[in-house]
């Protein structure tokens, strides 16, 4: 598609007609000069994606007729919630709203002036427009996604810049917060140290797992045939003797058990500690990436390439549950190959 009698969406000016440089953005189709897509670094009709498409206006000899502006009320930057006309706040989550959108050549709103409300890290007050290492606070709230407190949370700690940071939800969920939220390399890594202690433990578990089906039989029949006798006694005694039998056998293989514990704490204090410090890397390396545009990259090529960037980001539903069939599945493989080498 060729721009030479369109507007930019960043600024209002027409497009050159000696082939200047257009980015596209990846999901609206929103045209921009490079230097206003990289001093903005996000859509200006970002806030509303997912609902408006760009579309030419009637200039061009094929174009085909710009669709009306939808509605009057603001569209939170932040949730995507319509609000109601002259609304200061959103009703769902409480953004500050930006002024009335003014427009741009080709009857085209342009971009809300502030897109994320003011917010303060150590005493300093941050507005959208500010940077946080390079980066705007609009173009890292875009990049992190999520729930309103879940982003404001992210940049706080982004603008601290600290390695070393504490993320309960790193720490609770472990690899899953990594692949949630996109971070396959640290998820496998971390994964992959967890398998790595499941197969040196095997040995230790398949000799406790072998104990505890010996144990078991004979103290659940005991029990069962009390419970079907109706014997209160006899039920009462299967019970101390099942909860002696465990007694025993977490003492006979307290080892295996300590590494076992030890090895899952350690592995997510360690995801605590270092999960927002992955995830900073990762929104700067995509804003990065975003920008890195080929100079003889046609617009339709920088549009699907510049997509599946946006699709990197933010956070994926199905990553965590692949993750959570496959650790199902192969520690009890592994179990299953000691026990056949064993016999």
């Amino acid at each position: 598609m060729r721009y030479e009698n369109e507007a930019c969406c960043g600024c209002g000016q027409p497009f050159a007609a000696d082939g200047e440089a257009v980015v596209v953005c990846p999901d609206c189709g929103a045209p921009l000069h490079r230097a206003c897509w990289d001093a903005r670094g996000v859509c200006p009709f970002a806030a509303e994606h997912g609902s408006f498409v760009w579309q030419p206006t009637a200039q061009g000899e094929s174009a085909q007729a710009a669709p009306p502006v939808r509605g009057t009320g603001a569209v939170c930057p932040v949730c995507g919630e319509h609000c109601p006309q002259n609304a200061v706040r959103c009703p769902v989550c409480q953004a500050a709203l930006a002024p009335q959108e003014e427009s741009v050549p080709g009857g085209r709103p342009t971009a809300p002036q502030a897109p994320f409300p003011p917010f303060r890290v150590e005493g300093k007050l941050l507005a959208a427009t500010d940077t946080i290492g390079g980066e705007t606070v609009e173009a890292l709230a875009l990049r992190v996604r999520g729930s309103f407190r879940g982003v404001l949370h992210y940049l706080r700690r982004f603008a601290q810049n600290r390695v070393f940071s504490w993320n309960w939800a790193a720490f609770v969920f472990g690899p899953f917060w990594f692949f949630f939220r996109k971070l396959y390399k640290p998820g496998l890594a971390f994964a992959g140290l967890l398998l790595a202690a499941a197969f040196a433990l095997s040995p230790l578990e398949t000799r406790y797992l072998r104990a505890a089906r010996e144990m078991a039989p004979p103290l659940a029949a005991q029990y069962s045939d009390a419970v079907q006798k109706k014997d209160e006694t006899g039920s009462l005694a299967a019970l101390t003797a099942l909860a002696t039998g465990i007694k025993a056998l977490a003492a006979q293989h307290k080892a295996f058990l300590i590494l076992d514990a030890a090895t899952i704490l350690c592995s997510h204090l360690f995801a605590g500690l270092l999960g927002d410090f992955f995830l900073r890397r990762k929104v700067w390396a995509d804003l990065a990436r975003f920008r890195d545009i080929p100079e003889n990259e046609e617009p339709e090529q920088a549009f699907f390439r510049q997509r599946r960037l946006v699709r990197q980001s933010g956070f994926s539903i199905f990553a965590p549950v692949a993750y959570f069939w496959a650790s199902q599945y192969l520690p009890g493989l592994l179990v299953g190959f000691f026990e056949w080498i064993t016999g």
